[in-house]
């Protein structure tokens, strides 16, 4: 292994200075055992009117910058063990980057200036000649967080059967039939809800499935959003002049009063196709037991910083609303406004303290029971709309248009102002592994 010598020339003499080396996580290195992992965490916020392109070259360069002088300090090289970038192309893009030390490293891949482009990028050797896969997650861990991908074979929906699972099924053969479900909300001891995509809703008491509620806004939008979508839409199957019908979106008169024989609740909403047309869009029925205005709902647990955030989840994930969105990322929200977002390893990723959910626009039955127990985000010491100088303890720096970056001790984050009040955020621990 060579190290890479930086010559300074002053007027008198010249200096010869060894700089750290830092390799891909690729390399085939001896780990120091005498030294410790260390890790570096950059945020980069000087995106305004620059090109994606130009946007992630400088926040890897200005990462790169952090972990040479940081891996100088030590006066070793280093490995990457694990490197994670959060893009967000209206804010900032912020990187967490875990270093092991090393003795020496066979088939060595080189991280520098010139190949920034290596940091955070998996690299496939085609016929001994580099290159990179920009599609491949980077995974360094088992990934006991795993989900089964989506498999709907049936979307077919009768007066007993949504997608195929009859009423009465438990809750462990009805993900069976779909794969995953989209989303989990334990309600109390007895009860919970599946979520399947953001349109369906499964009712599960004593771990048997007891009722459907279909609705093209179950939920309200900031909390319908964080679900994934599913491709596949139900049809809903009845009886008409002695014929089975078919429905998944619009529905004529007399098909709706048949409709009506076999499912409950239904409600439609008309829909100017052209100029000269309406017709009658199926918004939403149910089957079986709907929930209650009486139901009870248990509060969710709450983060408050006291224990590790890895082990709150390990410890409180059962009694959490977990929720699978975008390219299958999982995330937990507490009874606090807090959403955890779990990288695919299983540890997390970020958490978001949200505002206040709105009822507005969302249709599932007790929906206000469920959002009553909800309290406003408070975190740290901070409060959902406490005034910014609630913030003068930790390190911060104001950028434009009400958003403030903040740097403590075991996170960094920004947080969102409005009328001098904060609003939401979003903090990245910097312990990451």
């Amino acid at each position: 292994m060579q190290k890479t010598s930086l010559i300074y020339c002053l007027p008198f003499v010249c200096v010869t200075s060894q700089a750290a080396n830092l390799y891909h996580q690729s390399s085939e290195c001896t780990v120091n055992p005498d030294l410790e992992t260390i890790r570096v965490s950059s945020l980069y916020t000087d995106i305004r009117g620059k090109s994606q392109k130009t946007i992630e070259e400088e926040a890897k360069l200005l990462t790169l910058e952090k972990i040479q002088a940081k891996m100088n300090e030590h006066n070793s090289d280093y490995v990457i063990k694990y490197v994670s970038f959060k893009y967000d192309d209206k804010e900032f893009v912020n990187s967490y980057v875990s270093l092991q030390p090393v003795k020496s490293c066979n088939n060595a891949v080189e991280i520098n200036r010139k190949y920034v482009h290596r940091l955070h990028s998996k690299i496939i050797n085609f016929q001994g000649k580099l290159d990179l896969d920009t599609t491949t997650t980077l995974k360094l861990r088992g990934q006991p967080k795993a989900i089964m991908p989506l498999s709907i074979k049936d979307v077919t929906v009768t007066h007993t059967a949504p997608f195929g699972i009859e009423l009465g099924a438990s809750y462990a053969s009805a993900e069976n039939k779909v794969g995953h479900f989209s989303a989990l909300w334990p309600v109390n001891n007895t009860t919970k809800i599946a979520f399947l995509g953001r349109q369906n809703a499964f009712i599960f008491q004593n771990d048997k499935l007891t009722g459907y509620q279909f609705n093209r806004s179950l939920l309200p939008i900031d909390l319908r959003n964080r679900i994934e979508l599913i491709p596949q839409q139900p049809i809903f199957s009845f009886i008409h002049n002695k014929e089975d019908v078919s429905v998944d979106k619009f529905i004529n008169a007399e098909q709706l009063d048949s409709l009506k024989k076999y499912y409950n609740n239904v409600q439609t909403v008309n829909l100017k196709v052209s100029d000269t047309s309406v017709r009658a869009q199926l918004e939403g029925l149910s089957i079986g037991t709907e929930l209650s205005t009486q139901l009870k709902v248990n509060m969710m647990p709450c983060f408050d910083g006291k224990t590790g955030i890895d082990q709150f989840i390990d410890e409180h994930e059962s009694s959490l609303l977990r929720v699978i969105g975008f390219a299958n990322k999982v995330s937990y929200i507490t009874g606090c406004s807090q959403s955890i977002q779990l990288h695919h390893s299983g540890k997390v990723h970020s958490m978001e303290l949200f505002e206040p959910l709105s009822q507005t626009n969302g249709f599932l039955h007790a929906l206000s029971n469920l959002l009553a127990p909800m309290q406003n985000w408070s975190y740290s010491g901070i409060s959902y709309g406490d005034s910014q100088q609630a913030l003068r303890d930790f390190k911060t720096k104001i950028k434009d248009n009400g958003v403030i970056e903040v740097d403590s001790q075991n996170w960094v984050g920004v947080f969102n102002v409005y009328e001098n009040t904060l609003a939401n955020a979003t903090l990245y621990p910097k312990s990451i592994l």
